[in-house]
């Protein structure tokens, strides 16, 4: 994983891959992308929330820790472009008890797509 993320068009496909090592299982892992206009705000008012399960992804090896969170045109329904957001990345590994861990976070600007058909 990069040490941040770019800017990208409103309502392009977005894929961020995650490797947590060779053998690792990570069957039930969690990874939370999250974007909101401030930082305070609840996750209820996040403008984007995400959540991937490991194994929801056709790219994922749940068995060699690598999994994917990927971001569809129809996830930017609140997304306004040329709008810069914080962002972070949340990895949950069920259990008891759960283990939280944040990944990474910053700023990223949504850029005016030119194109909005997405069929």
């Amino acid at each position: 994983m990069a040490t941040s993320i770019n800017n990208f068009y409103r309502g392009d496909t977005k894929n961020w891959k995650f490797e947590f090592g060779d053998g690792v299982d990570i069957a039930g892992w969690k990874i939370y992308f999250t974007m909101k206009e401030d930082k305070d705000d609840a996750d209820a008012d996040a403008m984007m929330q995400v959540i991937a399960t490991a194994g929801g992804n056709v790219l994922d090896d749940v068995y060699n820790g690598l999994m994917y969170v990927t971001v569809t045109s129809s996830d930017y329904t609140k997304i306004e472009p040329d709008t810069k957001y914080f962002y972070g990345f949340q990895r949950v590994v069920p259990g008891s008890p759960v283990d939280v861990k944040t990944l990474l976070t910053g700023t990223v600007k949504v850029l005016q797509d030119i194109t909005i058909t997405t069929a």
